[in-house]
């Protein structure tokens, strides 16, 4: 799965782009934000996630089912474990206090 959420969504392209030309790397901060948020079993999936220009790119098929939640055909229903929004708060919230 690729580009799960768009970072212009979030307010986050310009003060990426900003803080980039201040010598910060805002992807890789970003990056780690969401990494740190991650449910891990595995580690498949956190070693999974890229955050590249203007997109976060998780490439385990299974992301959207943790990220959002499912039911199972059983009928279980897995509630939504939001790591990438929560790591994008993070974020967002560390580039407010820089900038």
């Amino acid at each position: 799965m690729s580009d799960i959420h768009e970072l212009l969504d979030y307010g986050l392209v310009s003060a990426m782009t900003h803080l980039n030309r201040m010598g910060v790397d805002a992807e890789a901060m970003v990056e780690e934000n969401i990494k740190d948020e991650c449910p891990v079993d595995t580690g498949a999936l956190r070693d999974s996630i890229a955050v590249t220009g203007d997109s976060v790119n998780v490439d385990e098929d299974y992301a959207s089912f943790v990220n959002e939640g499912h039911t199972c055909v059983n009928g279980t229903v897995v509630p939504a474990n939001p790591f990438v929004e929560r790591g994008l708060d993070i974020s967002r919230n560390q580039i407010d206090k820089i900038v």
